[in-house]
């Protein structure tokens, strides 16, 4: 993988440009912000296909835990339109907006088919309060952590990297004093959390599976070589001082 696809995860997690040159591609951006935005309607869509979820309609017009299902989905838009618009300072090719945008709407997709398969193999609930279970409970609490420390981490560094006086040094500070790559383990979080409250334990451990493989084996290292190939001894250092890679206390 190329330094530049590396840089590109340092970025945003898995949905970040793959790419370190500054600028705009207006076509990109304008795939990217129309495809993230678009997620929104067409997930409603498949929420409002079953009777099953528009019971007891609030807001939405689906039931209070679809309505919750279609929030986070609305949450996760907003923040990709928001990186794009206000964090992110990469070319964004029009190829690679197709890829996150259509990245991000299989695994929304997933998470609500899982949520509705859930609900009509236990139709004797669909009417319970929101949250039934543990794992609809931990569920949004990660999500709700993951989607605040992710975008909050990537706007602090965003401000470190805006002053002239810091071009070309490498951020350790703020949220990522307590993690090298604090921005994917924030990711990790939120994408499990979102899964746990949609499918349960199960589907929440898969995708914690696949995300803490591909972050282990891919992520994580093709980053960790890029970095210490631009900032030298400066990596090395913050890697001896930060123990942990991507969470905290945890790896």
């Amino acid at each position: 993988m190329s330094n530049s696809k590396s840089s590109q995860r340092e970025s945003e997690g898995l949905s970040a440009p793959p790419n370190r040159v500054h600028g705009t591609s207006t076509l990109g951006s304008l795939l990217f912000i129309t495809l993230r935005s678009l997620d929104v309607p067409f997930q409603l869509y498949l929420l409002r296909r079953y009777p099953l979820t528009t019971s007891g309609s609030s807001y939405l017009g689906l039931s209070p835990y679809y309505a919750t299902v279609a929030s986070m989905v609305v949450v996760t838009s907003i923040r990709h339109v928001f990186w794009k618009l206000v964090i992110g300072e990469q070319v964004l090719a029009p190829s690679f907006a197709m890829i996150v945008s259509t990245f991000n709407t299989v695994f929304n997709g997933l998470n609500i088919t899982m949520a509705i398969w859930g609900r009509i193999r236990n139709a004797p609930s669909a009417n319970e309060g929101t949250f039934n279970s543990a794992s609809q409970t931990l569920g949004l609490g990660l999500f709700i952590i993951g989607s605040f420390l992710e975008t909050f981490s990537e706007l602090q560094r965003k401000t470190f990297k805006s002053s002239p006086k810091n071009k070309g040094k490498l951020y350790t500070g703020g949220l990522f004093s307590l993690a090298q790559h604090i921005n994917f383990g924030s990711y990790l979080l939120w994408r499990v959390g979102f899964s746990m409250f949609c499918g349960g334990w199960t589907w929440g451990a898969m995708e914690l599976g696949y995300f803490s493989w591909y972050f282990s084996s891919i992520g994580v290292p093709d980053i960790d070589k890029y970095l210490a190939e631009r900032y030298g001894n400066a990596w090395r250092e913050y890697e001896r001082e930060t123990k942990y890679s991507i969470l905290p206390w945890v790896y």
